[in-house]
This record gives structure tokens, C-alpha cells and sequence, in this order.
């Protein structure tokens, strides 16, 4: 419940904002509970607090306390149901497009719900915390996508003991799910392109590499040559006498 402050309550709604994982042995998702109340404002902070939430640059106040402070709690209200819906999808999607466009709804929403900590009492975890541990927390995250992915293609198509007996069938399924992954590799840590990688050897063996180092071009390699043989034939300066 929110605190009591002196002045006239506000009774702010207690929305639930998902916090990073805590490490568990289960690995479950610890919840909590962000709860907020309107503390006492200047007469420049409510004209603040009205700009920002009505993208207007006014010199005084337009509207009433507590048409201001019903505004303030939507767009809190509004923003906190993005995060809970990103964030339970970035937990269980199977597509990375997905996973990438949710964790970008619950980087804007959390910017947007920052801007208000000047006005509005966040108790913990506040905007800001469940940033930073969200951000701490979100390559692990990430880690478990791809392995979700993965783990639920090889139930689809099961790999074989020898991979000479993929099917065609089975082999461009692994593919489509590999280069799927490959599509947001921009976004992702050599880590994670490590683990795509050994997804691919799982299906391609061992000597095959996802990533094979470019190799030089006959042009570079007939340049580097070219200028070699230049320097060991260059007469030596001569000295001024």
C-alpha cells in the first residue's frame, strides 16, 4: 500500500513490475511489487510533471491537482503493464525478433517511468534499480532464449546418433532455426555466437564453422607480393657527398 503522506492521498494503484530473475535452484522469476505514492510538489514541480505528461511547455499550471495526479497514474499504470507483458515474453518466446523487440518495449517504458522518480515516491524496487538489475540480468536471459530455441527444435526434429542420417527435411528445419537466431546477431555477444555455433556443429560436425575466418583475396595476396618484391628491389639512398 502506498505511504501516508499529510496532505491528501492519492491511492496509487499497485501494479506489478517483474524484477530480474533472482538466482534460484529452480530457476524461478522472484516478482515484486513497485508502489508508488504522489508526495508534496512545489508549484514548479506540478508544472514539470504537467509538461512532461502533456508534451507541453507551459509557464503555469493548466489543470487540477487531481486531474494531474489521475494523468501521472495512468501513464505509470500504462507503463508498468508494458513491462509485465514484455517481460514474461522475453521469458518464454522462441522467436529472437521477439525477444529483441520486447526487451526494447521494457527499455522504454523503464526511461519513461525514470523521468518520474523526481515526482513520484517509487519505493524498491524504484525505476532505476530495476534497470540496472534488469540489465545485469538480461544476458543470462538472452542465454536461456537461445537454449529454449534449440532445446525445443531438436524435439521437433530429433538428432539422429550419426548426423549422416539427417534428412534433408531435418536439416533445413536446423538451418531455418540457426540462421533465425543469426538474424539479431548484431545484438548479441561473442558468447552468445559461440552457443549459435555449437548448435550448428551439432548438425554439421565438428569441422564445419558457422563463423569461418575470410581468407584473403587473390587481388590482396598478389598486391602484398607486388610491394615486397618492389621494397627488395629499391636501389639504396644515396649519401650526399
Amino acid at each position: 500500500m502506498p505511504k501516508e503522506n499529510k496532505e491528501k492521498k492519492v491511492e496509487a494503484p499497485q501494479e506489478q513490475v517483474n524484477e530480474a530473475p533472482a538466482a534460484s535452484s529452480k530457476g524461478k522469476k522472484v516478482v515484486k511489487t513497485i508502489e508508488i505514492t504522489a508526495p508534496k510538489r512545489t508549484k514548479q514541480e506540478k508544472i514539470a510533471l504537467q509538461n512532461l505528461l502533456f508534451g507541453t511547455s507551459e509557464k503555469k499550471l493548466m489543470v487540477s491537482d487531481e486531474f494531474l495526479n489521475s494523468m501521472a497514474l495512468k501513464y505509470i499504470s500504462r507503463r508498468m503493464k508494458n513491462i509485465n507483458t514484455a517481460y514474461e515474453n522475453i521469458h518464454t518466446t522462441k522467436l529472437p525478433a521477439v525477444f529483441f523487440k520486447c526487451c526494447d518495449e521494457i527499455e522504454e517504458s523503464l526511461e519513461e517511468l525514470i523521468i518520474l522518480e523526481p515526482y513520484y515516491s517509487f519505493k524498491n524496487p524504484v525505476p532505476s534499480v530495476y534497470k540496472r538489475n534488469y540489465l545485469k540480468n538480461k544476458p543470462t536471459i538472452l542465454t536461456a532464449m537461445l537454449n529454449r530455441i534449440w532445446k525445443h527444435t531438436l524435439q521437433k526434429m530429433p538428432l539422429p546418433d550419426n548426423i549422416e542420417d539427417i534428412s534433408d527435411k531435418a536439416m533445413l528445419y536446423y538451418d531455418e532455426t540457426i540462421n533465425s537466431m543469426l538474424e539479431c546477431q548484431d545484438k548479441m555477444s561473442e558468447e552468445d555466437l559461440s552457443l549459435i555455433d555449437s548448435f550448428y556443429k551439432q548438425v554439421h560436425g565438428e569441422e564445419e564453422d558457422i563463423f569461418p575466418q575470410e581468407a584473403e583475396s587473390p587481388e590482396e595476396e598478389s598486391a602484398e607480393d607486388s610491394n615486397e618484391e618492389t621494397e627488395e628491389s629499391a636501389p639504396p639512398d644515396e649519401e650526399n657527398t
